[in-house]
């Protein structure tokens, strides 16, 4: 009987952490700002889609050239990619499939005004890695729609495929098992400390919120909440004590995780030692 009940906790505990997941997962994607590598040769017709792709609320990057548009993609942190198939320097084809090389992650869609052999096009398009193919004769409405739906689409492919193991300096966290390991310590983590140190992984270097976290956590961003976020914000704290990962209160907005490295903590030593106390 004991056996029984035993395996019907776990079972429940799984299914809470499931549910968890997939909300967190939510948070994470509405949080998610969508920037957009633009390679468009037409000026023209290139700024009036950056443009109107700027007042929709995305950031985007536009650059004229093949050769121009993979240095900037190399150096700047775009998640999603809109190429003309033609292209100087580097025809967009060959981007595509360069942009593909390096990450499956990243939606990449073709946008042409060529009609002569769509077919054809489109054909070689998908070849070199493409995940939709555009007119620019559609409406552009329409593409922001696609934008849009495709994000949404990638983002959760990406984090369901996601192993959630991470590093947190000496330490490592399993999601799934709701353990923090190092060496031959293990520290079993509560439900909602998993679930908040989760969000806080998957938000890492980036403020989360006070709403993002009681939604994610407690599926509700009432205030009243908040005295049990810091009290678990400190736990955590607490289990993170000596490593090189830090929560960091943003005073009036919310909580982030940084992980150091070695040198970034020496660095800091010294500043503590010559000024008395850490810089803001």
């Amino acid at each position: 009987m004991k056996a029984k009940d035993s395996f019907g906790n776990a079972a429940a505990s799984r299914n809470h952490l499931v549910q968890a997941t997939r909300k967190i997962e939510n948070v994470i994607f509405q949080a998610a700002p969508v920037s957009i590598l633009l390679a468009e040769a037409d000026v023209n017709w290139g700024r009036l889609l950056q443009d109107y792709l700027n007042k929709q609320g995305f950031s985007v990057g536009l650059f004229m050239d093949g050769q121009e548009a993979w240095r900037q993609f190399n150096s700047e942190q775009y998640n999603f990619c809109i190429i003309n198939p033609v292209l100087p320097t580097m025809n967009g084809l060959n981007l595509a499939q360069m942009v593909r090389h390096k990450t499956a992650h990243i939606p990449i869609v073709f946008m042409s005004a060529l009609q002569d052999d769509t077919k054809s096009i489109r054909a070689h398009c998908f070849e070199a890695g493409g995940d939709d193919f555009i007119l620019q004769s559609q409406c552009l409405q329409d593409l922001a729609l696609r934008i849009r739906a495709i994000q949404k689409r990638f983002c959760f492919y990406s984090l369901e495929k996601r192993r959630r193991v991470f590093d947190l300096g000496v330490w490592r966290f399993d999601y799934d098992n709701q353990w923090l390991f190092y060496k031959q310590k293990y520290v079993r983590l509560t439900y909602k400390e998993a679930v908040l140190l989760y969000v806080l992984c998957l938000n890492r270097g980036k403020v989360l919120t006070h709403e993002q976290a009681l939604a994610a956590v407690w599926n509700s961003t009432l205030r009243h909440n908040l005295d049990s976020l810091t009290v678990y914000i400190s736990r955590l704290r607490n289990l993170l004590n000596d490593t090189h990962s830090v929560i960091i209160n943003e005073h009036g907005e919310g909580f982030k995780l940084v992980t150091y490295r070695r040198i970034d903590l020496k660095r800091q030593d010294d500043k503590v030692s010559r000024f008395g106390k850490s810089p803001k």
